[in-house]
């Protein structure tokens, strides 16, 4: 298949020539080697050609098919051994609320509310206001301080009509001057995020990001 050639002393210089031709004996020698090492070379090149020149062994082959054959139920089993999914997450979560977070069970909320500032839960249970979009009612806040020695004015906005008052408005307003709001603080970062009244145990929400559900 391949060949190389290589004629020992005849094809050197001329002092080698010089040399073969006072010792004939010497020369016959030279050229059994260099056949010698012809046919080595010779061999080892046929050798690597044969061997580049086979196909690839029938053990790949099977192992490629027997792979390429894997049914599609096997498949969703070893997407399911992903350590990253459980499927029974979500039901933990909801389970540990309704145990841990005050008004857990209660199923129906307007939205989760959250710090916005560091991103802290504050309530999983609240009532939109029906006309101040933006402000939260809660009776069940989580992660929330009253600070009684902060107390902040009426958020209610005034009105700019003028009207008769009755004795029953009257004693209402009286009553308003009477009552305190204390600001409510995040537990965490210290923001405020809303008030409360003094007589009643409804946190109102009014710097909060809110999760709509």
């Amino acid at each position: 298949m391949f060949s190389c050639h290589y004629d020992g002393c005849d094809s050197d210089s001329e002092s080698v020539s010089s040399e073969s031709d006072e010792n004939p004996i010497e020369c016959a020698k030279s050229k059994i080697e260099a056949r010698k090492f012809e046919d080595l070379m010779n061999a080892e090149l046929d050798a690597t050609a044969v061997h580049f020149s086979l196909p690839k062994s029938n053990n790949n082959i099977s192992k490629h098919v027997r792979f390429s054959q894997k049914s599609d139920d096997e498949k969703g089993e070893d997407d399911q051994d992903d350590l990253l999914y459980d499927e029974t997450e979500d039901d933990s979560n909801s389970k540990w609320m309704i145990e841990n977070l005050p008004g857990g069970l209660e199923k129906k909320s307007d939205a989760v509310l959250n710090c916005p500032c560091c991103m802290t839960v504050l309530a999983v249970n609240c009532h939109r206001h029906p006309r101040f979009r933006t402000k939260y009612t809660s009776e069940f806040p989580v992660n929330c301080v009253v600070d009684e020695s902060e107390a902040v004015p009426n958020s209610q906005p005034a009105k700019n009509k003028r009207r008769k008052c009755d004795s029953a408005q009257l004693h209402s307003r009286s009553t308003d001057r009477l009552q305190t709001y204390y600001a409510v603080k995040c537990d965490i970062c210290g923001v405020v995020v809303g008030t409360k009244l003094n007589t009643s145990n409804v946190i109102q929400f009014s710097h909060v990001l809110a999760s709509h559900t």
